[in-house]
């Protein structure tokens, strides 16, 4: 379970299976996609959070927010 209104945190929490409770405060525009698609709950006060806590939605799929890791630009050079 998470709160919050606006972070890079909320969606890593998002995309390890954390409920989302997003707070009607400054910021909260731009989290207005995840909304949208239902992957988080708002809450205007603290009794719509209590209400919220166990009912809060989880992504179901996280790729939306996170990509595969690419193969490495680095590459290390071996001897012959």
């Amino acid at each position: 379970m998470q709160i919050g209104v606006y972070s890079t945190s909320l969606f890593e929490g998002m995309a390890l299976g954390a409920r989302t409770i997003l707070v009607d405060l400054p910021g909260i525009e731009s989290m207005t996609g995840v909304l949208e698609a239902g992957e988080a709950s708002l809450a205007r006060n603290g009794a719509e959070i209590a209400a919220a806590l166990g009912v809060a939605p989880m992504v179901v799929d996280t790729s939306r927010y996170y990509a595969p890791p690419v193969k490495s630009v680095f590459t290390v050079a071996t001897a012959a």
